[in-house]
């Protein structure tokens, strides 16, 4: 059977990676149906630094987000 998201959590963020990291982990880790909650974590285009954190690292929520 295929989860769609329950939760979906809209994160806006610019310049704050080690924050991000936080929330994004708090969220997860209190969330009892992990495959319910998506995270959509709202990033600039000049924020590089924050757009390349997000795609490189691999996390438990990773599967769970998306960047606009």
């Amino acid at each position: 059977m295929e989860y769609k998201p329950f939760i979906s959590l809209i994160i806006p963020t610019r310049n704050r990676i080690s924050l991000l990291k936080q929330c994004l982990r708090s969220f997860y880790e209190k969330c009892s149906q992990k495959k319910l909650i998506e995270f959509i974590v709202l990033v600039d285009r000049d924020d590089t630094e924050t757009i390349g954190y997000l795609l490189k690292e691999e996390y438990p929520w990773s599967a769970n987000m998306n960047i606009i």
